[in-house]
């Protein structure tokens, strides 16, 4: 009988007192992966500003049932540190000889960089597989032009199993380092099935029409401009009456505040998973306005409740709109005016939309394709 291999995952981005909302997609991924009965402990590599030239402490804690193991180094150098994670390397090795590393089947690293390449030198230090979990945009300009590069590319050859987040991402990096295609999967994010879920969307006579569009950060990449001016377009050609619900923050949606529309703006700010559903759940449709997305939680997130969508025509975005989950369009004012016509003309079945959806997203589901990628590595004891 096959004895269960023990995994250690290392993490660069996790969520801290100070930042309690940071990289949900990282804590569902490895809140799955310890559904697998795999997971022995996360090693959390924390590197923040301070005073000092260099500190380092080591803590052990329970998260949200994951064990882990943070080693957290303070610098004002911590920028540098971050950049050049080699330069942690020595401290983290010494870690390994009195850590629990002996135990550890396989090294899983969340992203390629910074926390693969220091996944990468564990794995090979202890002389173990390593898995690496891609989901980050900047992959193929690391791989093409940072000093390190050159580690990013061996952690890749050294990897067993490769996950990429969407096949767009997949495809992108394949480009880069050919010899990925035949050891890759796709696993998606996780959506959390407690938080988010389906309610039916009422809609009554003389009701405006409300949309609703979420980001953590409104910035160049995310045209808020493209949404609130092609609504506005919407209410001069239709005389529709309509709402937008705007969740985030960022430079682009505190300007579109200081300006006068023609329609209600709901500026709802910063506001918790929770939260967001629940405002999810009151709209009738869910916008998103991007210029490169590798996945788009938020997507998904709204097609888990029930919610159509429009999204850009970009990246990873038009793999989640499947046929009768909503629309993608070009990223100019015509095609978003154009498609949010012909959204709200088109009947959706919402909760055939939230089923499907939630059954894609289900960690369950993704936990079950983790444990697919460990089954198939053969263990060196």
């Amino acid at each position: 009988c096959e004895m269960v291999k023990k995994i250690a995952a290392v993490t660069f981005w996790f969520p801290t007192k100070e930042k309690p909302l940071s990289f949900p997609f990282i804590v569902e991924h490895l809140k799955a992966i310890s559904k697998t009965q795999h997971l022995a402990f996360v090693l959390y590599i924390r590197v923040e500003q301070s005073q000092k030239l260099f500190a380092q402490s080591i803590s052990k804690y329970d998260y949200e049932g994951l064990k882990i193991v943070e080693i957290f180094v303070k610098s004002k150098l911590h920028k540098l540190l971050y950049q050049f994670p080699l330069l942690l390397w020595p401290s983290i090795k010494k870690r390994i000889k009195t850590g629990n590393f002996d135990q550890i089947d396989v090294v899983h690293g969340m992203v390629v960089f910074p926390a693969g390449v220091l996944a990468y030198l564990i794995a090979k230090k202890i002389n173990k597989p390593l898995v690496l979990t891609e989901h980050w945009s900047k992959t193929t300009k690391f791989l093409s032009s940072h000093l390190l590069s050159y580690l990013g590319r061996s952690a890749f050859n050294y990897a067993t199993k490769v996950t990429f987040v969407s096949k767009w991402l997949q495809s992108e990096v394949c480009e880069v380092v050919p010899m990925l295609a035949e050891k890759s999967v796709i696993v998606p994010n996780v959506v959390d099935s407690h938080l988010f879920h389906y309610a039916e969307k009422i809609y009554k006579p003389g009701m405006p029409i409300r949309f609703i569009t979420v980001a953590s950060s409104w910035n160049a990449d995310r045209d808020l401009y493209l949404i609130v001016n092609s609504l506005e377009q919407l209410v001069r050609q239709s005389g529709k009456s309509l709402e937008l619900v705007i969740i985030g923050g960022g430079i682009l949606y505190d300007e579109i505040k200081t300006l006068k529309w023609s329609y209600p703006i709901i500026f709802g700010g910063f506001q918790t998973r929770q939260e967001i559903a629940s405002h999810l759940n009151h709209a009738h449709y869910f916008l998103f306005s991007s210029k490169f997305e590798t996945f788009s939680v938020v997507t998904a997130e709204a097609l888990v409740t029930g919610t159509p969508v429009l999204v850009s025509d970009v990246a990873a975005l038009p793999e989640l709109v499947k046929q009768g989950y909503g629309l993608t369009t070009p990223n100019t004012i015509e095609g978003w005016t154009a498609a949010l016509e012909k959204l709200i003309g088109t009947h959706f079945e919402t909760d055939k939309i939230a089923a499907e959806s939630s059954e894609y997203f289900n960690a369950d589901k993704i936990a079950a394709a983790f444990e697919k990628v460990y089954e198939n590595i053969q263990v060196i004891r």
